[in-house]
């Protein structure tokens, strides 16, 4: 390949996109092969004969590169002192504005269609540096996706010897600093191992749509990309093979980084494995009554949603999405149905539902979430092995009451945030399989479960639970609950856990470890059969908020809370209100110097004959007084 001064353009412009004084994008048709093309001129300006050379010599080699993968580069030639490439053209868009468009949507990209990007991106590069080419700027606008979806690389680091250069990065809108590698910077020796720098980076975006490394300040991206860690993708959605294939794309140490070749083979062989990997056959299988009032109503199962009950707002998960027809058989009482997320049923009676599929979820919030028309459910064939969120999953569900998850896989759940919540005729469940090591967060997972005979939750793992707020509340059918096994060391909100347990008669708190504790409003509130509560372990030295803490527990004796550190607490409002048979109250170690709110304190603790505290305790004294009891008070010395 020469570059040729006397040179003719044989073809037909199509489209001219003038971008500035200097460079001039044109799209031409070859009038001997019919082809159309890609010109790109830029006006030369002081450049030499071997600065000129050069480019024709780099050209020259990628011309050679032979692949379906990289666009191809035809000739390069000067006239009228303005320099000329010539390559293949397809319709397309760059990488960049697929990024654009699921951020703007708000929307993360399948976990399958990164592995398609990647792997396609990886062929390309391959090909390149099979050749011993170095790409030198690998970046998302510089990677095109056809129209029959196809991955293309172009744009090689080919003019660097031009002196419009920067100019032509900016007409690219290229991000060329947020990809360099740290070598580059650094002004050190150069291999292929930039673009493999440059790919983490693409990969890391491709996950989270967020540049790795970002600043506008172009010293301090320098000083992020040498000397700072990469962030981490939301391993939530993606899985940790491609967090590990960026955390080895982004070492800092070039001889650290994996070949393209050893890219490419990790993610081949996975690819590989999804497509032949079968999923087991997964079923739910629901009986669902119809009345009068649901006739020619929407009736929704598999909501699969996040929910805002604040705001009333219903947020759709990938996961739903993946519920395509080609995924899902749907069969109401044995006749097969196209699946839908709801179905309009013509008749009074009950119906079987069958939902068969052939792959695995990821999500399973609100799954359910306020059918009410559900009566059973049987999850034994249903594979959760995936599923990290069951919160709401039966939420609302009020004529439920046979529920089959005896085999229901949760060792990957990390949130069960009211997922029973109202469940009202439900009268037991089988929880043995529950695998609850991972999760964080069982806010309301009882909630309302107001016909509960029995719960059986010896065998809970809690060592990771933050949230037990509202957990059995509103139980009134439960006598006893075994919590022998119960690990609170990580409990933050314990705020209404037994609220309403009414019929509670037996609660043995004495493993409890309350140190990280910070509120217990309406714990024991309504617990109104409960005698004795011992609460001697319960150290309390985060807690801020004791608001009806013992409301109503109208048959308490005796409390001791003298191990209570309650320095920090706030509030202490209605904290023994309604205690009507209480008779003594050990509160000596109470420090209620931040308490801003303690009205009404002992309201109607009428029957309390002893009560220990602080020496000159002024606004327990105060309370006491305005309750109109006269206990004998005992004080610390």
């Amino acid at each position: 390949m020469e570059i040729n001064h006397n040179q003719k353009e044989k073809g037909e412009i199509l489209e001219k996109i003038e971008i500035n004084d200097n460079i001039t994008y044109y799209k031409i048709k070859n009038n001997e092969d019919g082809k159309i093309y890609y010109n790109k001129k830029i006006k030369l300006k002081d450049e030499s004969k071997e600065e000129l050379e050069k480019i024709e010599n780099e050209v020259k080699n990628l011309s050679t590169i032979n692949s379906e993968y990289v666009i191809n580069y035809v000739k390069c030639f000067v006239k009228n002192n303005n320099f000329n490439l010539v390559m293949e053209y397809c319709e397309d868009i760059n990488l960049r504005q697929l990024i654009n468009k699921y951020k703007n949507e708000k929307e993360f990209i399948k976990q399958k269609n990164v592995y398609y990007l990647i792997k396609y991106i990886c062929l390309g590069i391959k090909a390149i540096h099979d050749k011993r080419i170095i790409h030198g700027n690998i970046t998302p606008e510089n990677i095109y996706i056809t129209k029959d979806k196809k991955i293309k690389i172009g744009n090689f680091n080919i003019f660097k010897q031009l002196n419009n250069y920067n100019d032509y990065l900016e007409s690219n809108n290229i991000n060329y600093n947020n990809y360099i590698a740290p070598e580059i910077i650094k002004e050190e020796s150069i291999t292929n191992k930039v673009d493999i720098w440059s790919l983490g980076c693409i990969i890391y975006e491709l996950c989270s749509l967020e540049l790795c490394f970002y600043s506008e300040n172009i010293v301090c991206l320098n000083n992020k990309i040498i000397n700072e860690k990469h962030p981490k993708i939301n391993m939530k959605i993606y899985e940790s093979e491609i967090q590990n294939i960026i955390d080895s794309c982004l070492n800092k140490e070039p001889k650290e980084r994996p070949t393209i070749d050893q890219i490419y083979e990790i993610i081949s062989k996975y690819c590989e494995n999804k497509k032949n990997k079968k999923c087991e056959e997964s079923e739910i299988k629901i009986t669902l009554e119809i009345s009068k009032e649901d006739l020619n109503n929407e009736i929704y199962f598999l909501d699969n949603s996040d929910y805002d009950d604040e705001n009333g707002i219903r947020h759709f998960h990938n996961s739903l999405k993946e519920l395509e027809e080609t995924k899902v058989d749907l069969y109401i009482n044995n006749k097969k149905y196209k699946y839908k997320k709801s179905n309009i049923f013509q008749e009074v009676k009950e119906y079987e539902i069958i939902i068969k599929f052939n792959y695995y979820l990821k999500d399973c919030s609100n799954m359910f979430y306020n059918c009410k028309n559900i009566k059973k459910i049987d999850l034994s064939k249903f594979k959760t092995k995936n599923v990290i969120n069951m919160n709401n999953m039966f939420y609302n569900c009020t004529n439920l009451f046979d529920i089959n998850i005896s085999k229901l896989d949760t060792e990957n759940v990390i949130s069960m945030k009211n997922m029973f919540y109202n469940c009202m005729n439900l009268t037991n469940i089988d929880l043995h399989s529950f695998d609850t090591k991972n999760v964080v967060n069982m806010s309301g997972m009882f909630q309302g479960c107001e016909k509960l005979e029995k719960l059986n939750i010896t065998n809970f793992n809690t060592h990771n639970v933050v949230d037990m707020s509202n957990l059995f509340r509103g139980c009134n059918n439960l006598i006893e609950i075994d919590l022998s096994s119960f690990n609170s060391t990580k409990g933050k909100n314990m705020s209404g856990m037994f609220y309403m347990c009414s019929n509670l008669i037996k609660l043995d708190l004495s493993n409890f470890d309350m140190k990280n504790a910070e509120n217990m409003d309406e714990m024991f509130c309504y617990c109104d059969k409960l005698t004795n509560l011992i609460l001697s372990s319960f150290l309390t030295i985060n807690l801020k908020s004791m608001e009806k803490m013992f409301y109503n527990c109208t048959n308490l004796i005796n409390l001791d809370l003298s191990n209570f550190n309650t320095e920090n607490v706030e509030n202490m409002s209605k904290l023994f209100y309604g205690c009507i048979n209480i008779q003594h109250i050990n509160i000596s170690n109470f420090d209620m110097n931040k308490v801003n709110n303690s009205f009404q304190m002992f309201y109607n603790c009428n029957n309390l004959k002893t009560i220990k505290i602080n020496k000159n305790n002024i606004i327990l004294e105060k309370e006491l007084k305005e309750a109109k009891i006269n206990p004998e008070i005992i004080t610390n010395l």
